[in-house]
């Protein structure tokens, strides 16, 4: 699929030009290039998509997502110029990513930390704001 191969280096030079550094980005996506090749198709199909980002089982399904989340950003830019292309929807793997939750310290930890920065010792800041800092 030359006109794949074309896209996928053009797509790379136009991210690259709006300062995205795309290290991960152009490993996959030469992959994904080359995997079409095989199943004979002319354009970019959610089904070939899912086959892709999924064709090793022994990744993780987190991996599984940012392969298709890739795909998903290279095929959104392919249909601008073929009306073919599918971009495959949020939420096709079951992977959601688990953010850390962040601590929310109660006003009674925060009074205890400001009186511990003021109890620091000096050492080497006399007459410096450190302690205030």
């Amino acid at each position: 699929m030359i006109a794949l191969r074309k896209a996928v280096r053009e797509y790379l030079v136009m991210r690259r030009g709006l300062g995205f550094k795309l290290k991960k980005h152009e490993s996959l996506l030469r992959n994904f290039e080359a995997f079409p090749t095989g199943k004979k198709a002319s354009h970019i199909t959610t089904e070939l998509a899912m086959q892709w980002a999924t064709q090793n089982r022994h990744q993780q399904p987190a991996e599984w997502a940012v392969r298709l989340s890739v795909v998903r950003g290279f095929a959104r830019y392919c249909s601008a110029t073929d009306p073919r292309t599918q971009i495959p929807q949020h939420g096709l793997l079951p992977f959601q990513p688990k953010r850390a939750r962040p601590y929310l310290y109660s006003d009674e930890e925060i009074r205890s930390l400001l009186c511990a920065a003021l109890r620091m010792p000096y050492r080497f800041q006399r007459g410096r704001l450190r302690p205030w800092t």
